[in-house]
């Protein structure tokens, strides 16, 4: 577990526990490898904490984006997720990239995920949709978090 303490997110996360200790490993072991997490926890748990763990783990010098979701209304979720052409909808006065493109190749951390509804939460699910966007980047690592008692279909 020692190496865990070289992962710059892990560092943050105080404690010593065996809660914290197993953590710090499975942060340390699933932090590499490209897949997308889900992350559950209680308000002010830190999930940003070992989110931001997770980015370092795999690719520290890429973008860590995060998206207030509880901010996004359902109807804008496309268009801050993947971005708009400009005049593809009233307001859309310039070409916007969307966060998943800003990441680039990085991780987008979907902050309160679960206070969105079941399907505005769709396009935010790893699929061949947000694959097209990123993929000629080698694609971004999308990082879900849900508060107690809420799921994120992911």
């Amino acid at each position: 577990m020692a190496a865990c303490g070289n992962i710059a997110g892990s560092r943050d996360i105080v404690g010593n526990s065996p809660a914290i200790r197993h953590l710090r490993s499975s942060i340390a072991t699933i932090g590499p490898r490209p897949c997308t997490v889900l992350i559950l926890g209680e308000s002010g748990t830190g999930k940003e904490l070992a989110a931001q763990g997770l980015h370092q783990a795999r690719n520290p010098d890429s973008p860590f984006i995060t998206v207030d979701c509880a901010a996004l209304t359902d109807s804008l979720v496309e268009s801050q997720l993947f971005g708009h052409a400009r005049g593809s909808f009233t307001g859309a006065t310039e070409e916007t990239p969307g966060y998943l493109r800003l990441a680039d190749g990085g991780t987008v951390f979907l902050d309160e995920v679960g206070e969105l509804s079941l399907p505005a939460q769709a396009p935010a699910r790893p699929g061949p949709a947000a694959a097209a966007v990123t993929g000629a980047h080698g694609g971004s690592r999308g990082i879900g978090q849900a508060g107690q008692g809420q799921r994120a279909r992911a």
